[in-house]
């Protein structure tokens, strides 16, 4: 046997060494993307889980507080609200709270709409001018006649990874009947 022998099989080798690394390049960008993807997907399905709680817990108090019992103002009594989604909001990753609804609804399905009377907030909970309002004592906690109340957040998602150059803008609401006062 001379050392200058070679084997077919190691001048196959290399070709291939070559093709899957160029292979590798090729497919490496796409399967980042894809990760990337996903992870910005499960971000922003984890916010809009948070932003669902935040509208339930402001509806919630809404429901409670329904029009103060005469002894507070619907400003107070929308201040209550405001804060309350905001502490239940605290838990949003990517995603911040740009506006706050309080309304009463006029379609069955309790979907916002602006002409419904309602009292608008800012993420510091600052009143926005707002028309129709929706004052506390257009909230009745009188059975059979319970006012519906809904609360509204909008918020604004910005995609984690950075791979997006681009925020969205979504809404979340949850209607609730004014909880009747019970004489205690």
């Amino acid at each position: 046997m001379s050392a200058s022998s070679h084997r077919p099989t190691d001048e196959v080798a290399r070709p291939q060494a070559g093709q899957s690394t160029v292979e590798l390049a090729l497919t490496l960008p796409v399967l980042v993307l894809l990760l990337m993807s996903a992870f910005n997907i499960s971000v922003l399905l984890s916010d809009k889980l948070i932003a669902g709680y935040a509208t339930r817990q402001g509806a919630r108090l809404a429901a409670e507080l329904g029009s103060g019992g005469g002894t507070m103002s619907t400003s107070t009594i929308d201040q209550e609200i405001c804060q309350d989604v905001k502490a239940s909001s605290g838990g949003l990753n990517y995603a911040s709270i740009t506006r706050i609804d309080v309304y009463a609804p006029s379609s069955a399905a309790g979907v916002y709409s602006s002409t419904d009377p309602h009292n608008s907030y800012d993420a510091s909970c600052a009143a926005i001018t707002t028309s129709p309002p929706f004052p506390n004592t257009s909230r009745n906690q009188t059975p059979p006649n319970e006012t519906s109340i809904g609360v509204q957040i909008t918020w604004q998602y910005t995609p984690p990874t950075g791979v997006y150059s681009f925020s969205m803008q979504f809404s979340e609401y949850t209607v609730m009947k004014a909880a009747p006062v019970l004489p205690g």
